[in-house]
């Protein structure tokens, strides 16, 4: 079977890519979430953190929007920082990963500030985080731990 003559019409494909604003594909964009864990608190406590890492698998720049877990009222990013011989957190208000960028939220670094949270999960439960960016949403499932996971070196003696 010939193909159609319309269907192979150099005009017509052209007058398609112009129509799609030159690009046939778009480009790829995305985030990958890994090694997210929730810190344990005692009941009573209304803000916890999350710590792991966030990574711009797209093309094109991300911005982070908004981040959530189904028990907290928001999060912030937020990143230790030293102010006159005293660590205390600061907000961030601007988080763009370039391509290929990996964000490492751990404890005294950069963070995830979760609150306002009416009962805190108890430790061994698990819930989805997810984090919204330009590139879309990415959901995982993340662990209620006192302590993060060990590094592959935390058991040697020094």
């Amino acid at each position: 079977m010939r193909p159609s003559r319309l269907a192979t019409h150099p005009r017509i494909i052209l007058a398609t890519l112009v129509l799609l604003g030159g690009n046939a594909l778009p480009a790829t964009a995305g985030l990958a979430l890994q090694d997210f864990w929730i810190r344990a608190m005692p009941p009573g406590q209304s803000m916890t953190a999350a710590y792991g890492k966030i990574t711009n698998t797209g093309e094109s720049p991300a911005d982070i929007t908004v981040a959530s877990l189904p028990f907290a009222q928001r999060i912030e990013f937020h990143k230790s920082v030293e102010h006159e011989g005293a660590m205390r957190m600061q907000a961030i208000t601007d988080l763009t990963l370039a391509p290929g960028q990996t964000l490492t939220l751990m404890p005294g670094g950069a963070h995830m500030m979760v609150m306002g949270v009416d009962d805190m999960p108890e430790e061994g439960e698990r819930f989805d985080l997810c984090v919204d960016s330009t590139a879309g949403q990415q959901c995982t499932s993340a662990p209620v731990m006192k302590q993060g996971p060990m590094s592959d070196h935390s058991h040697h003696a020094h």
